[in-house]
């Protein structure tokens, strides 16, 4: 059980993955340039974290239906983004750990950002649920449903 996660449960289009990725960029600190090549820290199926190519992630997702990078909020601080390809492949789940969050002016920041993407995607029909808890006490009952 992760302490405070978010979630953003999305109908699956063809641009939901760049969409995504786009948001990461502008809200947060995806990557860091590199000999111009721009790196993302990535996280794989064992827990290892390395960099990988921005160009990469696309083929990643493709293989492995799910993606999780380390980006960093206005604060320096941590925050884990997921996503995943429902195993019907009619869903994504965006899922951002807040473990690393140490204020609630950091919880809050990322809370407007978060509910902000949500009534974005919510407005343009693609958007289904939003969960903030900052505790992540219901993490394991809303994963066990999806």
């Amino acid at each position: 059980m992760a302490l405070g996660y978010a979630k953003i449960i999305t109908e699956t289009n063809k641009l939901s993955f760049e969409d995504w990725l786009k948001f990461l960029n502008e809200e947060f600190l995806l990557h860091s340039s590199k000999e111009d090549n721009v790196l993302c820290n990535y996280i794989d199926n064992k827990g290892d974290s390395s960099e990988v190519p921005m160009g990469n992630l696309a083929e990643l997702f493709e293989s492995n239906r799910i993606i999780i990078l380390s980006v960093k909020n206005e604060y320096g601080e941590g925050v884990n983004c997921t996503i995943q390809m429902t195993r019907d492949n009619c869903y994504f789940l965006e899922e951002y750990g807040l473990d690393q969050l140490t204020s609630d002016i950091s919880r809050n920041s990322v809370f407007d950002i978060l509910h902000s993407r949500y009534l974005r995607l919510h407005k343009e029909g693609h958007a289904i649920g939003f969960i903030y808890d900052r505790k992540g006490y219901s993490e394991d009952y809303i994963s066990f449903l999806l």
